[in-house]
């Protein structure tokens, strides 16, 4: 996979610096002794940066005169396909000893961006590092092993100022708080570039985008409308018949209900009264008779309605 080339290592924190320095020495076969490398004490190193086959390609396709440009265009497409790997060792620690570690985006001086960031007002927040696969920015750093991880910056370095980004790698555990942090080469984050059509490419690392100028108005054209014509498929426009006036009916007149008075109202109470107290009095001579009947040894015929042997005239 191609390497993004570590010039420009002013971009670097001083961390990188000083391990980069001891790779010089090693490769020139000056070397230092065992004092120089316990000097240094343990660290986070990054062994390997490089963009993705179909990033690579995408930059020397746009910059032909400096094709390992340390540009990152976020919105190439397919975006599954445009990251960055990344290869961090730890060094100077016993064996046997895990070094947990987190992954956040910086500037190349080292200060921290904000994890989410706002592209337009009213959507939602977007991570500024998004790492590709189980998206996990937490994982462990084994002695001897390279730890290995693809990540994407998502915000723009139009938004701070043109500066480069980072991702810095971060002993995140309390028994690893003397490990020294690491922190990748830095990234000029721009959205994309036309390789044809005229105007400025948008996020150009030179220059930045220019406001197009407005059009010039477009005069309006004189003419007089021609005045209506008739069409010959349209019916003739029959104006409604005026419908006969007719008086309305005359309403027949209902007379006003009567109304009661309270003495109305009582006179009537007492006559129902009354023809219930004559009712009453004639079933009492009623039941009397029907006594007698039975102290005279009288009985009713078998299956009467209302009638009972052990009730008598009670029951019936």
């Amino acid at each position: 996979m191609p390497r993004v080339p570590l010039a420009g290592r002013d971009d670097l924190d001083s961390i990188n610096l000083i391990v980069n320095d001891e790779n010089r020495s090693a490769a020139s076969g000056s070397g230092g002794d065992d004092d120089d490398d316990d000097d240094t004490g343990p660290r986070l190193v990054i062994v390997s940066h490089a963009f993705s086959r179909a990033q690579q390609e995408y930059v020397e396709a746009r910059h032909k005169d400096n094709p390992n440009a340390p540009i990152f265009y976020k919105d190439a497409t397919p975006r599954g396909e445009h990251y960055v790997r990344c290869g961090v060792q730890v060094s100077g620690v016993n064996h046997g000893l895990t070094v947990p570690a987190r992954l956040e985006v910086c500037f190349c001086d080292g200060v921290s961006v904000n994890s989410k960031f706002v592209t337009r007002p009213g959507k939602p927040e977007t991570e500024a590092l998004k790492i590709l696969g189980d998206g996990d920015k937490y994982f462990e750093i084994e002695p001897g092993k390279t730890k290995y991880f693809d990540y994407r910056i998502e915000v723009g370095s139009l938004r701070a100022d043109d500066r480069k980004f980072c991702v810095k790698v971060v002993p995140n555990a309390d028994h690893v708080a003397g490990v020294l942090p690491a922190v990748t080469p830095g990234l000029l984050v721009l959205s994309k570039k036309r390789l044809t059509g005229e105007g400025p490419a948008e996020g150009d690392p030179v220059r930045k985008r220019r406001k197009a100028a407005a059009p010039p108005p477009v005069p309006s054209i004189a003419y007089e409308p021609l005045p209506p014509q008739p069409s010959p498929y349209a019916l003739p426009v029959i104006p409604p018949a005026a419908l006969p006036v007719v008086p309305p009916a005359a309403l027949p007149v209902i007379a006003p209900p009567r109304l009661y008075t309270a003495s109305d109202v009582l006179s009537q109470t007492l006559e129902i009264l009354a023809r219930v107290g004559a009712l009453e009095t004639q079933v009492q001579h009623l039941v009397g008779h029907v006594e007698q009947l039975v102290a005279l040894g009288w009985s009713p015929p078998t299956g009467a309605a209302g009638w009972s042997p052990a009730g008598g005239a009670a029951a019936w």
